[in-house]
Formats: C-alpha cells, structure tokens, sequence
C-alpha cells in the first residue's frame, strides 16, 4: 500500500506529464491548480524529472510558474 507520500508525489508526477503532452483537460489554470494543491518537494522532483519530456513551451511555462527558471 501506498503511502500519502507516494500517491501524493505520482499525481504530481503524472499531471505536469499530461499537461506537457497537451492533453485536452490539462491547460495552464489547472496545472496551477495541480501546483498549488502539491508539496514543493513534490514539484521539484517532478519538474526535475521531466526536463526533456512533452512540449518545450509547456515546460517553460510549468518551470516559470514553480519559480523555477
């Protein structure tokens, strides 16, 4: 089973994934959603995972938004 931890580490994961593949849902208002609902250690192993992953676009604008430039 796992913990709140972990689940809470794979939805970031997994969300910052669909928004940089452009899924139809996942536009800029809801990742902010997804970020502010995250632990920021949550989103900077997320975000440091994906740096080639998805759109290029997307990610600068996921990084910008994290305060992560």
């Amino acid at each position: 089973m796992k913990t709140v931890t972990e689940a809470g580490a794979k939805y970031t994961k997994k969300s910052f994934m669909a928004f940089l593949e452009g899924q139809p849902t996942c536009d800029e208002k809801w990742v902010l959603g997804v970020v502010r609902a995250s632990s920021p250690k949550d989103v900077l192993d997320a975000l440091e995972s994906l740096t080639t992953y998805g759109n290029s676009n997307r990610l600068e604008f996921l990084r910008r938004a994290c305060g992560v430039v």
